[in-house]
């Protein structure tokens, strides 16, 4: 699904010859006469009627048309080279740089072949009406374009060829109509003034015709600021960065449809169903919406149930069951590994595929990172999640275009959103004071409640305004800890300061009682073998004379860790005893490896024992893994000692862990050899 093909570079090399042959009879181009017809054509090209589906009709055709039976067909291209460039500079934001000149040279090469066919066409009918002949031209030129589009579509996309030919043959009845009422007027009047005359008079009249389509559509713009407004006040109920979620899609799908080509008949309809498909949400309750991590099994069933949900009150409202389907399915997974009917590729509908699309764009342009990233994001969603034919219609311009337009802030009602979180605070909340404060380039911050970090805010902010990203940091001052978030804007820079001490406060408080329960069980159910320390400071208390350690960064170190551990025990000849030392570092230290960067082993000796602290930096193992690592036999997952551990256990004679989100120590003790009488010889190491 390559835009660059056999096909559209035959389209291009097209293109290159129509310009060619200009250049060639370049004294056939009646530029200067047919100078009107020229702005009409890109009159109707910058601003195309729109009609009650939804749809833009440019008319280009008739302009072309009146070229080609006026002035010939030399003029007629110099008509479609000229409308097509300003075109798509239009659509490129007026930047030279930023048109794409690929597809405009496939388009040029598209009209090229429609114009050119029609001329054929026409001069067979030497002897017909004018009525006749643009009918006839215009009917032919539209069938050639809709031919030579199936055929981009299928070679680009991988479209069925006749894909929504239905809705391609209904829109004929327009450029019939308008060619055959206006290009015999034009054809009538070919002298330079009248013509100028009547060029102005058709614009006047497209004008009241374009003024009128749009007042038409009036109505439904209104509808659909009003469902924005509606979807705004219900995504207050959810978690910040889902605010203006709907908007933002509604923006989406306005952009993905005319860009993929969408020709159902109701476009209106589906950039209304963009902005409403999660209306289902209202119906979950907030804690679901806001809680922050994993869902339980029940809670994500009843997450996913908003699709549903959602589809049920649109066909209540609309009483569409279509429209109310494209909200149900918009979940389903190209894959089939969606929900709530796990619908796959072409069974889910197209309009479901294209919310789906501007779902994942607004995910995807929410992220600090470059357009290309998030454009790499885009496609590793495609074929997965995706459709991997309208994925492949964007490019990184479009990207880049898209996030031009949608600017992504934290709505802050400043006084409000404080007295809540005080509110908040005194309710024995998880957060403290929060202030708003402002940056501005040259100038002092406002709002700073904590001048130790006004150096430190300011580097970062001027950051923040220089690059355009958002990000926060973690700050510390006095005993507290702050959560400052940077938010560019296009002429300051809003900073959101929290006192998140509480949290963090109530975060070691559950940490710590969660670790004395599980303290209590494993040591029970270890005969005190096993000693789980609510403190890295335990665990050093507990050693006794530093002998030495090694650092250990790779897999080769496990090996030379085992020697080095094995060299410092006293008894050589005890080749059990150094078996089960080795055992015991050998699993300690590949677990270290294999979930940190690094760490240290240390050698110890404290009366009749040999101890080996094991420490790393790594994330710490979760809580919930701890007793199934010591209740059952082999058990191991992404981050727990699991069978090393078993090992350990059953090879050392004491073993003390503690574990955190900062690092891992784990001390391993073995009690000195015992002598033929069963006594307790004293520990001395080698060396």
């Amino acid at each position: 699904m390559k835009e660059k093909n056999g096909y559209t570079w035959l389209l291009c090399l097209l293109a290159l010859a129509s310009c060619v042959y200009i250049l060639q009879d370049i004294n056939h181009v009646h530029i200067v006469q047919a100078l009107p017809i020229f702005m009409l054509i890109i009159l109707l090209d910058l601003f195309p009627v729109r009609l009650p589906s939804g749809d833009e009709y440019s008319g280009g055709v008739t302009g072309f048309l009146i070229l080609l039976l006026a002035y010939g067909l030399e003029t007629a291209y110099f008509g479609i080279v000229f409308s097509t460039f300003f075109y798509y500079l239009k659509t490129s934001g007026w930047k030279l740089r930023r048109i794409p000149y690929f597809r405009m040279s496939c388009t040029i090469g598209m009209y090229t072949v429609c114009i050119s066919v029609t001329s054929s066409v026409i001069n067979h009918l030497s002897g017909a009406s004018m009525y006749i002949t643009s009918a006839v031209g215009a009917l032919t030129f539209e069938i050639v374009n809709i031919l030579l589009l199936a055929g981009i579509f299928t070679s680009v996309a991988g479209a069925k060829y006749f894909e929504n030919i239905h809705f391609k043959l209904k829109e004929l009845i327009v450029p019939l109509i308008l060619c055959t009422t206006v290009v015999p007027h034009f054809i009538h009047h070919l002298e330079t003034r009248q013509l100028v005359f009547e060029t102005i008079y058709t614009a006047m009249f497209l004008t009241l015709i374009i003024f009128f389509s749009r007042a038409y559509l009036h109505q439904a713009q209104l509808r659909k600021r009003a469902s924005e407004e509606f979807i705004r006040l219900c995504e207050v109920r959810q978690a910040k960065p889902s605010h203006g979620h709907g908007s933002r899609l509604g923006v989406f799908a306005e952009y993905v449809i005319d860009k993929t080509g969408y020709k159902g008949s109701g476009k209106n309809e589906l950039v209304m169903s963009a902005i409403l498909h999660d209306i289902g949400k209202v119906q979950i309750p907030p804690h679901i919406l806001t809680k922050r991590g994993a869902l339980s099994l029940s809670e994500e069933k009843e997450y996913q149930s908003h699709s549903e949900k959602g589809a049920e009150t649109i066909l209540h409202i609309t009483g569409n069951k279509k429209v109310a389907d494209w909200i149900r399915y918009h979940h389903e997974r190209f894959d089939g590994k969606g929900y709530p009917s796990g619908l796959k590729g072409k069974e889910i509908p197209i309009e479901s595929r294209i919310i789906a699309l501007c779902n994942q764009l607004d995910y995807v342009l929410a992220e600090p990172v470059s357009d290309e990233a998030a454009y790499q994001k885009l496609l590793q969603q495609s074929g997965r999640v995706l459709d991997p034919v309208l994925v492949s219609q964007l490019e990184i311009e479009d990207i880049r275009y898209l996030r031009s337009r949608i600017t992504y802030t934290v709505e802050t009602e400043e006084a409000e959103e404080q007295e809540e979180l005080v509110a908040e605070s005194e309710r024995g909340g998880f957060i403290g004071s929060t202030s708003l404060i402002r940056y501005k380039p040259d100038e002092a911050l406002s709002g700073l409640t904590v001048p130790a970090l006004a150096d430190e805010i300011k580097l970062l902010a001027a950051r923040a305004f220089e690059t355009r990203q958002y990000f926060f940091e973690l700050m510390k001052d006095n005993g507290r800890t702050f959560e400052v978030h940077f938010h560019p804007e296009p002429h300051e820079v809003s900073i959101i300061m929290s006192d998140i001490t509480p949290a963090i406060q109530y975060r070691d408080t559950i940490h710590n009682n969660i670790m004395r329960s599980y303290k209590d069980v494993i040591e029970t159910l270890s005969n005190s073998k096993v000693d789980i320390c609510l403190s890295r400071e335990e665990i050093q208390e507990q050693l006794g004379t530093y002998i030495a350690s090694m650092e250990v960064k790779e897999k080769g170190d496990v090996a030379i860790s085992r020697t080095f551990v094995a060299e410092h025990y006293p008894d050589q000849q005890d080749a059990k005893r150094l078996m089960h030392i080795k055992l015991a570092v050998s699993e300690g230290v590949t677990n270290l490896i294999k979930h940190a960067v690094g760490g240290r082993v240390s050698l110890y000796c404290k009366e009749d024992r040999m101890q080996i602290l094991i420490t790393d930096q790594g994330s710490g193992i979760p809580l919930h893994e701890l007793p199934k690592t010591v209740l059952v036999s082999g058990y191991s997952s992404k981050r727990s000692l699991g069978k090393g551990f078993a090992l350990m256990h059953a090879s050392t004679d004491h073993v003390s862990l503690h574990t955190y989100s900062k690092g891992t120590s784990l001390l391993l003790e073995f009690n000195a050899l015992m002598n033929g009488q069963g006594n307790a010889s004293s520990y001395q190491p080698a060396g």
